[in-house]
């Protein structure tokens, strides 16, 4: 997690760790500062931070998301592992094949219910039976919205 102070204290170009979001291989994804640190000297609880993810995805970091984040990957791994072994339960709702390539026959798209202790979210995974793990969920609220990212998944 990123603390507020520290949040401030990032530069154009240093990198931050995702700890809910994944690659494929498991390692969290990595987001790269892409602008300058926005405060507000009548709201200095508030900071807005422009981030990029590869070549398409752009995002900001705020005080709203600021547990989403880890300084260093080990941070963000060790708080993954935390996050997705607590009071949380999967239950598949929807699988197909990631794709007719015949190295890729152990991984699947899986449309999946988790419930954690304190709330029901929808997920998309990519599921690998090899290792019986699952990688780079995508959480929603609701189970129409999952079941549309589930459809457009390659």
């Amino acid at each position: 997690m990123i603390s507020l102070k520290q949040a401030k204290e990032l530069r154009h170009g240093t990198i931050i760790y995702h700890m809910k979001r994944m690659n494929v291989d498991g390692s969290p994804e990595r987001w790269a500062v892409n602008g300058k640190v926005k405060t507000w000297k009548t709201r200095p609880h508030e900071i807005q931070v422009p981030l990029k993810h590869g070549l398409w995805s752009f995002d900001y970091l705020s005080q709203e998301n600021l547990d989403e984040f880890a300084l260093t990957e080990e941070e963000a791994m060790e708080k993954k592992l935390r996050l997705f072994k607590k009071d949380r339960a999967i239950k598949v709702l929807k699988k197909r094949k990631y794709s007719r390539h015949p190295l890729d026959k152990h991984l699947q798209i899986v449309l999946a219910e988790v419930k954690f202790s304190n709330s029901v979210e929808y997920a998309t995974y990519i599921y690998n039976s090899e290792d019986n793990n699952y990688y780079e969920g995508h959480y929603f609220k609701d189970v129409i919205m999952a079941d549309g990212d589930y459809n457009e998944r390659k």
